[in-house]
Order: C-alpha cells, then sequence, then structure tokens
C-alpha cells in the first residue's frame, strides 16, 4: 500500500509523528480528516491544549476504533496541528482514560511535552 503523505497548508499542520503512525497502522489522510470532521467522541488530550477524536471503524469481524490526537492554535486562527493517530482494538468505554498504546504514549510525552 502507497501512502501519499499530506502536506501542510494554510489549515492543518501534520508531525512526523502521525506521518510515521499513518504507515504503522495504515490510516489514510482522509481517514483522519473525517475522524476530525465526524468523531463519534471527543475527549480532552493528554498533552496541554490537546483533543482527542474517535470514530468507530468496524469490520466484519472485528471492533476497532480510529484515535486522532489534535491541538488547535487559537493564535493562529484556528490552525489545527495533528499529532497522532492510532487504532484501538476493542471498543473502549466512554469518559475513561484514553486507550494509548504505551508506546505512542512515551513518543508522544517525549516529542511533545
Amino acid at each position: 500500500m502507497d501512502i501519499k503523505f499530506p502536506k501542510d497548508n494554510f489549515n492543518r499542520k501534520w508531525t512526523q509523528h502521525v506521518k510515521n503512525k499513518m504507515v504503522f497502522y495504515r490510516i489514510s489522510e482522509s481517514k483522519i480528516l473525517r475522524t476530525i470532521r465526524n468523531y463519534s467522541r471527543k475527549q480532552g488530550g493528554l498533552a496541554p491544549n490537546t483533543v482527542c477524536y474517535m470514530m468507530r471503524n468496524d469490520k466484519l469481524k472485528n471492533k476497532e476504533e480510529v484515535w486522532v490526537m489534535a491541538q488547535e492554535d487559537a493564535a493562529k486562527s484556528g490552525k489545527v496541528t495533528i499529532i497522532s493517530a492510532w487504532i484501538y482494538p476493542g471498543i473502549s468505554k466512554p469518559d475513561l482514560d484514553i486507550p494509548i498504546p504505551v508506546n505512542i504514549l512515551e513518543e508522544i510525552l517525549r516529542e511533545f511535552v
């Protein structure tokens, strides 16, 4: 599968971390943007001023969720920085901690906090 990496524009900034996760989880740019626009659940993120969006991505036999962590910069007229994206296997419970795999959590905290 060839992944076409997204380019930064005046509305969005893509980090190298999210590009790496797009390759690892095979998530397309359109799937990430669709998750931000049509999310099923929205929760506060781990890093300061971040938000996590979740959208169900159920397959025939597997239940899974696509999660996207983003940061809005109010000073730059609403520019969104997309920090990370991952697929959570199963169904997470609402209003609990965000189900981030440990290795992704360590990378995010090392790079962005």
